[in-house]
């Protein structure tokens, strides 16, 4: 009885678990907030808990529960505001641009000189003078521009994210908002139904997006 019981047990809180996955969405653990994170640990943990049962199985079952459903409405609102998202899961953070390092950004990432060269010798670069711009990535990856892969060493500066207009981006670029409506109004496109909006080099490249589901999968 005891090992049907602990047979049961682990089953329920393996379906519980794929349930709450697929509620929250897939990610690899490099894509993961830190509120994920958290989650993650604690509804692991949780799980546990429920597969050895007794007195601690329906604790453990409402925890692991709410802990997925409190993951999948962050998800939600991250997906539905730009501010909720940046505050949530932060933002990019350049360290190093044109030959400049921010060294108040590198403190903010808690990133020193050591681990920023280690980053650039394990994605393959070995002088500085090859790279135009570093990021450290909201999900703490470091991405790096080469100058090799762009001529002029220049970012793709967003300008727009879920049909918002980032105006101090633009400001940044000396373009105005103006600019950019006329733009979109050339190309006929609506600022509402644009997911991405970016400048490279002065050209305004547009990536709408589409409320019909893409049901041909291409890949199986």
């Amino acid at each position: 009885m005891i090992i049907l019981k602990a047979v049961i047990t682990s089953v329920l809180s393996m379906i519980l678990l794929f349930f709450l996955t697929k509620l929250t969405g897939d990610k690899q653990i490099s894509q993961m907030s830190m509120f994920d994170y958290i989650a993650g640990i604690t509804i692991g943990s949780s799980a546990a808990e429920m597969a050895i049962g007794g007195e601690v199985f329906i604790p453990a079952t409402v925890v692991t529960f709410l802990y997925g459903v409190a993951a999948f409405l962050i998800s939600y609102i991250c997906n539905k505001s730009l501010k909720a998202r940046h505050f949530l899961n932060g933002e990019p953070v350049i360290l190093y641009q044109n030959g400049i390092f921010y060294k108040k950004n590198m403190a903010k990432v808690r990133m020193d000189m050591g681990e920023f060269l280690t980053q650039c010798r394990t994605n393959g670069n070995f002088s500085l003078r090859d790279i135009s711009c570093v990021i450290m990535e909201s999900n703490g990856k470091v991405s790096f521009l080469k100058k090799l892969a762009d001529k002029n060493g220049q970012l793709a500066v967003n300008v727009m994210v879920d049909g918002n207009i980032l105006k101090e981006n633009l400001a940044c670029i000396g373009k105005t908002e103006w600019w950019l409506l006329n733009e979109l109004d050339k190309k006929r496109i609506r600022v509402h139904d644009v997911m991405l909006a970016t400048v490279e080099n002065g050209a305004l490249y547009v990536y709408p997006f589409s409320e019909k589901e893409e049901k041909n999968n291409l890949f199986e």
